[in-house]
């Protein structure tokens, strides 16, 4: 952890590299604006910071593609983000992959036709979701079958930039994906059976400290309280928020976040 720490405070004070601000050139200031906006926002409420600079190993973010605008709490903030991952999109081939992948995957609601249609973008951290993949090899080989291989699962989201097709849309599974604790996980993809129940006191909603006057959200999930497993990842997420608070509150924060795909 240690180590970790004293690399992101290398990382905030490091000269950026070249690639960053070259790519950065080619937009152009409302590119910039739409695009900071975006990272700002998933850094900040949607957990991407854990994910980019830690070792969170996915992250969920979304907006609506289309919906009644007065069912939309925040319909500037919904269209800063539409905007913003446009602007992704159209830069995305200029950056590495080689640590990071961004999923997107369009949600219709159950109307036919769809009166919501909600876009989810998923930020994968490679190394930290192979690592949470082998530390529980046999809940997802049990759950997706014996020839699962985690290096072939990422393979493949890679190639489709999808996720939850390749998870079976085990709510479960995506759970400890997204960095979850694995019991709370897998009772919360249980939540509607009848093996477990809505009011299960086992399942309360749990989450990291946020100090006051913080711009990122603390990681909050369902899970039990009193499980020495979910205090001590609780714990973790609140050591890391300090750090990419810093990040936010820099005055190159667009160009510290691009850098991690550099």
């Amino acid at each position: 952890m240690y180590r970790t720490v004293l690399a992101l405070f290398i990382f905030c004070i490091a000269p950026l590299p070249a690639q960053s601000l070259d790519v950065l050139k080619k937009m152009t200031s409302q590119e910039q604006f739409y695009l900071k906006n975006f990272f700002r926002k998933t850094v900040c409420k949607d957990h991407w910071g854990y994910a980019l600079f830690f070792d969170k190993p996915a992250s969920l973010a979304g907006f609506f593609l289309k919906c009644p605008s007065q069912d939309i709490s925040n319909p500037y903030s919904n269209r800063l983000m539409k905007k913003g991952w446009h602007v992704w999109r159209k830069y995305c081939s200029d950056f590495s992959t080689e640590h990071f992948i961004i999923c997107e995957e369009v949600d219709p609601s159950e109307e036919i036709p769809p009166v919501d249609i909600i876009c989810k973008i998923y930020l994968i951290n490679k190394s930290a979701f192979l690592h949470v993949l082998y530390e529980n090899l046999d809940l997802f080989k049990s759950r997706l079958g014996d020839d699962f291989s985690p290096e072939k699962l990422l393979l493949t989201i890679e190639h489709t930039k999808t996720l939850t097709p390749h998870l079976n849309y085990d709510e479960g599974l995506l759970g400890v994906v997204l960095g979850f604790e694995v019991e709370s996980a897998l009772l919360f993809g249980k939540r509607t059976s009848s093996q477990v129940l809505l009011h299960n006191p086992l399942l309360q909603r749990v989450c990291s400290t946020q100090p006051p006057h913080y711009k990122i959200y603390p990681v909050a999930f369902t899970g039990n309280p009193e499980s020495p497993q979910v205090q001590k990842l609780l714990d973790k997420y609140s050591y890391q928020t300090p750090f990419i608070e810093k990040v936010v509150r820099n005055k190159q924060f667009l160009e510290l976040v691009l850098e991690r795909f550099g």
